[in-house]
């Protein structure tokens, strides 16, 4: 985001991993998903 001028205003996460489909093997990360990012230009 920085590398194009961009500043993040908003992080909004709209889906949890796992959450459209079941990933039994990949457990442990609480930080992946899909998110809308409000982004302001520098």
């Amino acid at each position: 985001m920085i590398d194009n001028r961009l500043t993040i205003m908003n992080l909004e996460n709209t889906r949890k991993r796992g959450e459209r489909w079941l990933l039994e093997k990949r457990t442990g990360s609480d930080k992946l998903g899909e998110y809308h990012i409000h982004a302001k230009r520098i």
